[in-house]
């Protein structure tokens, strides 16, 4: 499997152990810019760890990543957190957003960190809001 600039995400043989269980085996895949995919399975087959190690939470233990055309293994943890802040989002299933703010601030918040004007969020989460059918939550 090689990289493509169309590739947004491209895992080569990921493999993930917690101690004595595996929990991911040679997982590759490859994710196309513009493409939506659904990862789905039983509960305990995987699917958290491999969205931990693509949202660069967590690290494979071995295995190639590459996200954006960039190496995630190659960067300290400040520039993991920049990198993170910059080219990926994340809709978390449970409890992390944040009680004291909406939902337009809560997806605005990583623009704000950013330092970004306030305008441009404004208008980047109006679109995101409306792409993903909660622009009349807000």
């Amino acid at each position: 499997m090689s990289f493509s600039m169309d590739e947004i995400i491209s895992a080569l043989q990921i493999n993930k152990s917690y101690g004595e269980v595996s929990v991911l085996n040679d997982l590759s895949l490859k994710v196309l810019k513009g493409e939506v995919i659904a990862i789905m399975g039983k509960s305990g087959s995987g699917k958290s760890t491999l969205l931990h190690i693509l949202g660069t939470l967590d690290r494979q233990d071995n295995g190639t990543l590459m996200i954006a055309g960039q190496d995630p293994s190659l960067m300290n943890q400040n520039q993991l957190a920049e990198f993170r802040n910059s080219q990926i989002g994340f809709v978390f299933q449970f409890h992390h957003l944040l009680p004291e703010f909406d939902l337009q601030e809560n997806i605005s918040m990583p623009g704000f960190i950013a330092g970004t004007n306030s305008n441009s969020i404004r208008s980047r989460s109006d679109l995101l809001l409306n792409y993903f059918g909660l622009g009349a939550n807000v």
